[in-house]
Formats: C-alpha cells, sequence, structure tokens
C-alpha cells in the first residue's frame, strides 16, 4: 500500500470514523483493509477533485497541510483554465 494514504485509526478522518461505526466494521475487517488496501472506483479521468475527495474520506499523513494545499492548488487551476477560456 502506498506510504502516503495509510489506512489506520490514527489516520482516518472523523467522517470516515463516523461511518465505519456506522456500518458497525470489526477489528477483523479494518485488519484486512489495512493489509489488503481499499477497493474504490474513481472516474475517468481522474480529476484533483476526485483526488481532493479520496483524501478528504480516508486521511492522508498531514492532513491538517495537505488538504489546504490541494484546495489552493485546485482554486488557481481553475483560475488558469478560465483565463485560458477568456483568451
Amino acid at each position: 500500500m502506498s506510504k502516503i494514504i495509510q489506512l489506520s485509526p490514527d489516520t482516518l478522518t472523523n467522517k470516515m470514523k463516523t461511518y465505519m461505526k456506522e456500518k458497525k466494521i470489526n477489528k477483523e475487517v479494518f485488519t484486512h483493509f489495512h493489509e489488503k488496501g481499499l477497493p474504490c472506483r474513481l472516474p475517468y479521468p481522474l480529476t484533483l477533485s476526485a483526488l481532493i475527495d479520496v483524501v478528504e474520506r480516508l486521511g492522508i499523513m498531514n492532513e491538517d497541510q495537505v488538504i489546504p494545499g490541494l484546495y489552493k492548488l485546485q482554486n488557481q487551476l481553475c483560475k488558469n483554465i478560465q483565463n485560458i477560456k477568456d483568451s
């Protein structure tokens, strides 16, 4: 599994912790996810918005720094695309 996104109780966001409690996901299932990873469907073509969504749902190391940076990057890209369209 990637070292960027690690599934552990410490790195999960509150949203994901709540979801796991609601679905009554036990330690055995959690251990399986930790060892094997989480299956997910991603849109094609992959967009920055989809990556931000994955990071928000699963969590990421240094989340307090990474997520604001991703939103800033998304805003800059939107502005650049708009400038290109206006030209």
